[in-house]
């Protein structure tokens, strides 16, 4: 006979207080932009991410829990700035010096940063700079959560702020189109499909192609 005995009900307390950490307490998050619902050239995975449910199994609801006790570290004095363009909002994790950093947990660091993280930290460069900031470098701090690794990538910005803003606009006109019409914006095929969480709906819908494909 053990000594010990298996308690389930502490886990299910624990795996209460994780959901209730996770929850989310926006009101009328559907129609409210985020930069990160504007960081991929496919705008259905934002389209589909406010229409339907977000189904969290344990392991994901564990991973995010500790992605979110990570963004919780502070770094600087503006640990997460919340910024705001023509109702576009923003969440910078960090901001000193003329430096952005967003930190990404995962569980394998890439070889370098990915298109759409770049993308998000270009538009708060954009932001920042319409406020009267100065911005002069940009980074992400990848966490791997499984081994445990950091790394971190910086670079010069690379788009002009304008140009940014305008393509982030564009983009939020269709996203609120779409959520009003009920009609998801186009299909934009790439590499990121195959990560895409909505893929199944996706395709399963008839017409909406974009012929641009990377």
């Amino acid at each position: 006979m053990k000594w010990y005995e298996e308690d389930p009900s502490i886990v299910e307390k624990f795996l209460l207080s994780i959901y209730k950490y996770l929850g989310n307490t926006e009101e009328d998050y559907r129609y409210k932009i985020h930069v990160s619902d504007l960081i991929y050239d496919c705008l259905r995975r934002a389209y589909y991410n406010k229409i339907y449910p977000t189904i969290v199994d344990i392991s994901g609801a564990l991973r995010m829990s500790i992605g979110k006790a990570v963004h919780e570290i502070e770094m600087s004095a503006g640990h997460e700035m919340e910024i705001e363009f023509e109702g576009i909002l923003g969440h910078i994790d960090e901001y000193w010096d003329g430096i952005v950093v967003d930190k990404k947990t995962c569980r394998m660091i890439p070889r370098e940063p990915y298109s759409h993280h770049v993308k998000q930290v270009e538009m708060y460069r954009a932001m920042l700079i319409e406020k009267g900031y100065e911005v002069e470098k940009l980074a992400i701090l990848y966490i791997d959560v499984s081994k445990p690794e950091i790394k971190a990538y910086s670079w010069d910005p690379q788009f002009d702020p304008l140009d940014v803003l305008d393509e982030m606009l564009t983009k939020k006109a269709v996203l609120l189109d779409a959520l009003k019409s009920g009609i998801a914006p186009p299909r934009h095929v790439s590499w990121e499909c195959n990560y895409c969480p909505y893929a199944w709906q996706c395709f399963k819908e008839v017409g909406g192609e974009d012929d641009s494909s990377d």
